[in-house]
């Protein structure tokens, strides 16, 4: 998935520099939460993942205190999860807002890119490019917004 989301980038959004993909985290710069993750919270967590990865197996890692700020303010911590279905593996993160665990919103918006991209591999589409640029342009613009970086439209 990693690929396929910097081909795309690549590809579509020229001013976007190779450090600023291979640089991308997953997980937020904070420590791991105090508190151990709950029986409860790992089958809402199970349950979420399932949601995109039916019959995965999945590995719950710790949980951070903090989120990243793609995910708002109402974020109080996020896990990340990898996980193996039909011979492939992946990685999930989730974010939690206070009354229950969800898949993340930056998470989201990279997961329909890639099956955007996907799809576009498949035929050559233009209104599919038009819509992967959209989409990868409102993702880095959030990502330079987030970063506290203003990103430079022509």
């Amino acid at each position: 998935m990693k690929l396929i989301i910097a081909i795309a980038f690549a590809m579509l959004a020229p001013s976007i520099s190779h450090a600023d993909i291979l640089t991308y985290r997953m997980t937020p710069d904070s420590p791991l939460r105090e508190k151990n993750i709950t029986d409860e919270e790992v089958r809402e967590i199970q349950n979420a993942v399932r949601t995109y990865f039916p019959g995965a197996i999945v590995y719950v890692g710790g949980v951070f205190d903090r989120c990243k700020c793609e995910e708002g303010s109402n974020c109080i911590s996020q896990v990340i999860v990898n996980g193996r279905v039909d011979d492939e593996n992946f990685s999930v993160s989730l974010s939690n807002f206070g009354d229950s665990w969800t898949v993340s919103n930056e998470w989201k918006k990279r997961h329909k890119i890639h099956e955007l991209a996907e799809r576009m591999r498949a035929r050559s589409d233009k209104n599919m490019e038009k819509q992967l640029r959209e989409m990868v342009d409102g993702l880095y613009k959030n990502l330079t917004e987030c970063m506290g970086v203003r990103l430079n439209q022509p």
